[in-house]
């Protein structure tokens, strides 16, 4: 009887890609996880050498070698040789490799040029390693690669201009190193690419500028904790409509400091609060719909308070309490809706000269109305539905003649409404809203 074997098992493992393994094998001092232990035999295709997979013709074409995540004390400890082990045969092989996974070790040295062979390859991920250096220009010659990870390393230096050529590239994460700038103005000729993570690094004009036509499948960008201030963003990231935008971390200068109006809404911005220092003048912070984190109470400030006339920081991540509001405080426009905001609306309240809207619906906000709320004669619009205030609507509000909308819904007022416009939408007993 004639038996037909697949052709991976037929073919065997290639004697060269064999070596060039055994080579890198050498360079690793030390190996917890115990994957190269398996190294062992004459086929590294057979499915015992782990980490490492062939195509059907014997060639290895996957090298994964990554550290478990949550467990530390598994890792590879060597250094990453720029002939991978020192086979000068390599070259012959290397068009063969796809994938290439070594993050979570101890990897040290440059990185390694052999990965310049590789001509094929479409992922490469050598992050959380001890890799330093500069980032080699033949690595972005890969033309295939769709994927490059190289964050949580030491890496130093600038992107080199040749990153324009990768133009299969879906995401590029240079994370946590220390890089520095320029970043050139080729990698808007990354038509691919999707997500950019250039976070943690010592970058301070961050991208060039960039036409609308420039990196156009772009949905997700991070370049938190940077020397980037918000006056140096590009218009076409504040513009374009990303899925995810992180600017934690970054500080306002140079032209920035003279910012009257912050408008940053509608995008998938992250920061903390406490990390945005607001300019001495400024009269509008718009930066509802977005994730920002953190207290009301940085916003607040003697700096600011004579100045700020608008608030919107609605739908956000927001927490802490409602802040005590100084003296003389000529806002207008107070919308903190849709947050995580506790804690009772403060008798200070009544330190904002001439409100016109008040909304602080949708959060967790306890206690009563203040009577106070009643005194601004030009408030037009008050919203604090869907929280947990309770108690009674307070009659001195009837006296606000301008009011043209009121919302009371969603909480525990149980007791007598005023009648009187706007509230006589809503009867005058028999009701908790």
């Amino acid at each position: 009887m004639l038996e037909v074997f697949p052709l991976a098992l037929a073919a065997g493992c290639s004697e060269v890609d064999r070596a060039a393994l055994l080579g890198f094998k050498a360079k690793i001092l030390k190996d917890s996880t115990d994957n190269l232990s398996s190294w062992i035999g004459r086929d590294c295709c057979g499915g015992d050498w782990k980490g490492v997979e062939c195509n059907p013709a014997g060639r290895v074409n996957t090298l994964a070698l990554q550290r478990p995540v949550r467990d530390s004390t598994l890792y590879m400890k060597g250094t990453s040789s720029s002939s991978l082990g020192g086979s000068p045969v390599l070259g012959s092989v290397g068009h063969q490799w796809d994938e290439a996974y070594h993050s979570f070790n101890l990897l040290s040295g440059s990185i390694p040029e052999i990965l310049r062979l590789f001509h094929n390859t479409t992922f490469t991920d050598l992050s959380n390693n001890l890799l330093s250096g500069n980032l080699p220009v033949s690595m972005f010659n890969l033309v295939t690669l769709s994927d490059l990870s190289l964050s949580h390393n030491q890496l130093t230096g600038s992107i080199p201009d040749q990153v324009g050529n990768l133009k299969s590239l879906n995401s590029l994460s240079l994370s946590h190193n220390k890089l520095i700038d320029p970043i050139p103005a080729s990698i808007s000729r990354l038509q691919k690419l999707w997500s950019l993570n250039l976070s943690r690094n010592g970058f301070s004009n961050l991208l060039p500028a960039i036409s609308s036509k420039g990196i156009p499948s772009l949905l997700s960008i991070d370049l938190s904790y940077n020397n980037l201030s918000l006056g140096t963003v590009p218009k076409w990231i504040i513009n374009r409509q990303l899925s995810d935008v992180n600017l934690a971390g970054c500080k306002p200068g140079g032209a920035f400091s003279n910012l009257q109006k912050l408008k940053l809404s509608n995008n998938q911005l992250k920061f903390d609060l406490s990390e945005l220092m607001v300019p001495d003048r400024i009269s509008t912070i718009n930066l509802h719909s977005n994730q920002v984190l953190g207290s009301l109470s940085s916003i607040f400030n003697n700096r600011t308070s004579s100045f700020l006339e608008v608030i919107d920081v609605s739908n956000n991540l927001i927490s802490g309490t409602v802040p005590e509001f100084t003296e003389g405080l000529s806002l207008k426009v107070l919308n903190i809706g849709g947050n995580k905001i506790a804690g009772q609306v403060p008798g200070s309240i009544l330190n904002i000269v001439e409100p016109e809207r008040l909304d602080v619906l949708r959060n967790l906000i306890t206690g009563t109305i203040p009577a106070s709320l009643g005194q601004p004669v030009k408030l037009q619009r008050l919203d604090v539905s869907i929280n947990q205030l309770a108690g009674k609507i307070p009659a001195s509000l009837l006296g606000i003649k301008s009011m043209r909308h009121a919302n009371f819904r969603a909480n525990r007022l149980c007791e007598e409404i005023p009648q009187g416009r706007p509230y006589n939408i809503f009867p005058a007993s028999g009701l908790c809203l």
